[in-house]
């Protein structure tokens, strides 16, 4: 049994994509009212990063791989009142387009988050050498 016939509404899955966000939006107040470099800031900043990581690219990427594996599935066995195989192939290129993107902001985001690591590590009195 597939995944369009396991969950009458499988784009809800998708929607755990979205347990980053408040962690976003949290990063953008605290930044804006001057807080950007508070230890809430900082811990936000890191929440943001686990839960972007775990929702959208682990998770995520679970999806993608059902989602396609069903649809492909779909595609070759099409059924009466089913989505059309071009509907069903734009939905794969947009799910496609959507993991990469993530792969990429979470690149990003580590990026982000190592630099303000060894920004802190040398900015430590106890990690000077003068």
């Amino acid at each position: 049994m597939n995944l369009l016939n396991r969950n009458p509404l499988p784009g809800a899955g998708f929607l755990m994509w979205e347990l980053s966000t408040p962690f976003v939006y949290l990063r953008w107040f605290l930044h804006n009212l001057g807080y950007a470099k508070s230890p809430l800031y900082v811990a936000n900043g890191f929440a943001m990063l686990i839960s972007f990581f775990l929702a959208r690219n682990v998770f995520g990427n679970y999806l993608t791989y059902q989602f396609l594996s069903d649809t492909t599935a779909a595609i070759a066995n099409p059924k009466a009142g089913g989505m059309s195989p071009t509907g069903l192939r734009a939905s794969q290129i947009v799910d496609i387009t959507l993991t990469i993107l993530n792969t990429y902001w979470v690149c990003k985001m580590f990026q982000g988050g190592l630099k303000m690591l060894r920004k802190q590590s040398i900015d430590d009195p106890k990690y000077r050498s003068d």
